[in-house]
């Protein structure tokens, strides 16, 4: 996935095939909105996106925000400020963003939605959807019945290009983990595995150790559960904010 000048430094080559990228952050910092940017920033480019929620929202939350998106309106008319700069101010070691001026947005319409929806997600040169959403409730799924999934929908002509998984916290332990720990180890080889195996990219996310929530900055150190996840994925982004922010 390529994104701006930017953020495409940052993230340089890393979002390509073949990679398990994860999100790392506390609750209510921003990974869904950032699993679903990379979804949508991949579909943008036609590429072929399997968006899985394991709980943490449903099928119809997720729809909403995909819609709203589309549609480049908020959900509710509103001013908004742009955000046009960012940069770091030594003096008060904050980041000083500059807007342009206020801009009046009318609100999304479900028709102007899913205009757009379907405009941008069945683009494709084979005539196939771009996005497959599949969302489940809380403590239903495992790895294996994520690959059973995946096999279902190859079977009908669709293999993805990018798959994200929202979140991996959230998959139950597989056959035979004798505890937690061991159950998360497992599960994010078994993450690794697809990618290599299906030759795509994987994105997920997952939350650090209690002791983030009050660290300035989420380092390596904060990792939950067990350190060995570090091990698996290709790279982890730390996600950080203020309280301010």
């Amino acid at each position: 996935i390529e994104y701006p000048k930017d953020l495409g430094e940052f993230f340089g080559d890393d979002l390509c095939r073949d990679a398990f990228v994860a999100l790392q952050a506390p609750e209510k910092r921003g990974k869904t909105f950032w699993l679903l940017d990379f979804a949508w920033t991949a579909i943008n480019q036609d590429r072929k996106v399997a968006f899985i929620g394991l709980g943490d929202m449903t099928q119809r939350q997720y729809m909403e925000r995909f819609a709203i998106r589309a549609s480049r309106l908020p959900k509710r008319a509103c001013d908004l400020e742009i955000p046009k700069s960012i940069e770091w101010t030594k003096w008060n070691k904050e980041y000083d963003v500059s807007y342009r001026p206020k801009k009046r947005f009318a609100q999304a319409t479900a028709e102007t939605a899913w205009t757009n929806m379907d405009k941008i997600l069945n683009r494709s040169e084979f005539n196939s959807p771009l996005l497959k959403l599949a969302a489940y409730p809380n403590s239903t799924m495992g790895v294996s019945n994520i690959e059973g999934v995946l096999d279902l929908w190859e079977r009908d002509g669709w293999v993805p290009d990018v798959i994200v998984l929202d979140y991996a916290d959230l998959l139950l332990p597989p056959r035979g983990a004798q505890d937690e720990r061991g159950a998360n180890n497992i599960n994010w080889k078994l993450l690794r595995k697809i990618s290599q195996e299906r030759h795509l990219l994987l994105i997920t996310a997952t939350q650090p150790s209690a002791q983030s929530y009050d660290s300035y900055v989420v380092t390596r150190n904060h990792f939950s559960e067990d350190k060995r996840k570090l091990a698996h994925v290709t790279g982890m982004i730390g996600l950080n904010q203020t309280e301010d922010e």
